[in-house]
């Protein structure tokens, strides 16, 4: 996100630098060759007179039509250049930004869902904080879908942090361990 505001900072700060730069060059432009064509008098806005004195090469009668045609075609560039990185720029910063949905908060869930408490306080015990915890519940979970039904690929799907993710599926894997040993006691004295 830093590195974006320094692109923009930096693409921002070079629009200044040109826009002084064009305004300077065109009093401090010499003509470099002559063009014997012939310009209609209603096309000329006027001329300068460019003397080898003023640092150019070339003694010169600069018509300021073609000056400043040149300069607002230079001027369309410049302004077709720097639309596209404000637009690079800000397809870069959409890329890069962290997703702005947020899950509802327990807060937020229709009145005629309650949470399922023995979820809830299961998950408190193995330390899943309130964020963790409204995930479950704007899910629906009850606690015997959590012990019984959900593969860690649900909860991946959930967008649990690391580490609560950890917790919560070594909790499942140990009540699911616990539970294959009585069923497996109980077919033994079946037995």
């Amino acid at each position: 996100m830093a590195s974006g505001k320094v692109c923009f900072l930096a693409t921002l700060c070079s629009l200044v630098i040109l826009s002084t730069f064009i305004g300077s060059t065109q009093s401090a432009s010499c003509c470099l060759r002559y063009t014997s064509r012939r310009l209609p008098c209603q096309r000329l806005l006027g001329y300068t007179v460019q003397t080898i004195n003023r640092s150019c090469d070339i003694n010169a009668i600069m018509l300021l039509d073609e000056l400043l045609q040149k300069e607002k075609e230079y001027q369309q560039v410049l302004k077709a250049t720097l639309q596209q990185r404000a637009h690079d720029l800000e397809m870069v910063r959409v890329r890069h930004r962290p997703p702005d949905i947020s899950p509802p908060s327990i807060f937020h869930i229709p009145a005629d869902h309650e949470p399922d408490k023995e979820l809830t306080d299961w998950l408190k015990e193995k330390g899943a904080d309130a964020d963790t915890i409204d995930k479950f519940v704007l899910e629906e979970y009850k606690l015997t879908d959590i012990l019984n039904d959900v593969s860690k690929d649900d909860l991946h799907c959930l967008r649990l942090r690391g580490g609560v993710l950890c917790r919560i599926w070594r909790a499942i894997q140990r009540h699911r361990e616990r539970e294959r040993l009585r069923d497996d006691e109980r077919s033994e004295d079946d037995a």
